[in-house]
């Protein structure tokens, strides 16, 4: 079913397209590897799998069915997970996001809806931080914050999502760890 309409959806030629690779250094294709990251994240009950263990969930499944090409579970590797996600980085889901939603009012015919809904989610991460804390540092701050999971100790991230009234996703992005809700809905 994810491959019905991932295929739908185009995408793989979607994320081969936006994303700049070299067919020569790739071994395999940025559209593979999000397709991969799609499907890992319907075999586990939490939907999380760490990347460096994609490969080892994809042993054992016809890959040829879900791919459309002679690949291996151990092609799937850190190396090409980092390129992937660096390429992504470069971006933006604020970049990504819309087009994909334009492919799903165009393939389902669907009427867009003006009505917005919004939130906010907190993502627990693991480690030291120190650079977010130094002056003049731009970039994601990860910090302690009010925590929805209620652990005000650990570190984290938020993520906002706007869908519109139809459920299609118009607007992903990755939030500083200490954004507030009633900030990012505006």
């Amino acid at each position: 079913m994810i491959k019905h309409y991932a295929d739908r959806l185009g995408v793989v030629d979607y994320f081969n397209r936006i994303i700049e690779w070299d067919e020569k250094q790739w071994k395999l294709s940025p559209g593979i590897l999000a397709m991969s990251v799609i499907y890992t994240s319907f075999m586990v009950d939490d939907g999380r799998v760490p990347l460096y263990k994609i490969g080892d969930h994809l042993k054992g499944l016809d890959l040829f069915l879900l791919f459309d090409q002679p690949v291996r579970a151990e092609d799937f590797n850190d190396d090409l997970y980092s390129n992937f996600l660096d390429r992504l980085g470069e971006i933006g889901s604020m970049n990504i996001i819309p087009g994909l939603s334009t492919q799903v009012y165009q393939v389902f015919d669907m009427v867009q809806s003006q009505f917005l809904n919004s939130d906010t989610t907190t993502h627990m991460v693991y480690g030291e931080y120190a650079e977010c804390n130094e002056e003049g540092f731009t970039g994601l701050i990860i910090t302690k914050g009010h925590s929805k999971a209620h652990r005000p100790d650990l570190n984290q991230i938020k993520t906002g999502l706007i869908v519109d009234g139809n459920g299609v996703v118009i607007v992903a992005k990755v939030l500083d760890g200490n954004e507030s809700d009633s900030t990012w809905n505006l």
